[in-house]
C-alpha cells in the first residue's frame, strides 16, 4: 500500500467521521430544541432568535456558505500558487457570503413556536380563570 493510498484512506475516514459528528450534532440540537419547547420562555426565545436570524439556523447557513467558499477558493487559486508570480485581484476572489432567509422562510421556521405560544396563552388564561372562579371572595 503506497503512501498516497494511505493518505486518501485517512482522508476518507476523516470525512466520514466529520459527517457522522455533524449529523449527530444536528440531531442533538433538534432534540434539545424540541424538548425545550415545553416551556413558553424557550418557545419565545427560539422564535425571537429565528426572527432576528441568530438562531441555530445561522450555524447551518454559515457552514453551508463556508463549504461553498472553500470549494470556490480551491477552484480559483491554482496549484502551486506563489504570491510574487501570480497576484490575485481582490475583486475576482471568491467571497464568503452567508445567505439570509426571506421573511416567508423565517415565518415558516417560527410558526411552531408562535403556535405553542398561542396555546400556552390560552391554557394559562383558562387556568387563571378557573382558579379565580374557585376562589372564595367573602
Amino acid at each position: 500500500m503506497g503512501r498516497e493510498q494511505i493518505r486518501l484512506q485517512g482522508e476518507r475516514r476523516k470525512q466520514k467521521l466529520e459527517r457522522f459528528y455533524k449529523e449527530r450534532l444536528r440531531d442533538q440540537i433538534a432534540t434539545a430544541k424540541t424538548l425545550s419547547r415545553l416551556s413558553p420562555i424557550a418557545s419565545f426565545m427560539h422564535a425571537a432568535a429565528d426572527l432576528a436570524k441568530t438562531g441555530t439556523g445561522l450555524y447551518t447557513r454559515f457552514e453551508t456558505a463556508y463549504r461553498r467558499f472553500v470549494d470556490q477558493a480551491i477552484r480559483y487559486v491554482p496549484n502551486g500558487y506563489t504570491p510574487l508570480k501570480q497576484p490575485i485581484a481582490p475583486q475576482e476572489a471568491p467571497r464568503l457570503e452567508v445567505l439570509e432567509p426571506n421573511f416567508a422562510d423565517t415565518f415558516t421556521m417560527i410558526a411552531v413556536d408562535l403556535l405553542l405560544l398561542g396555546i400556552f396563552n390560552v391554557l394559562f388564561f383558562l387556568l387563571a380563570y378557573l382558579f379565580f372562579l374557585r376562589c372564595d371572595v367573602t
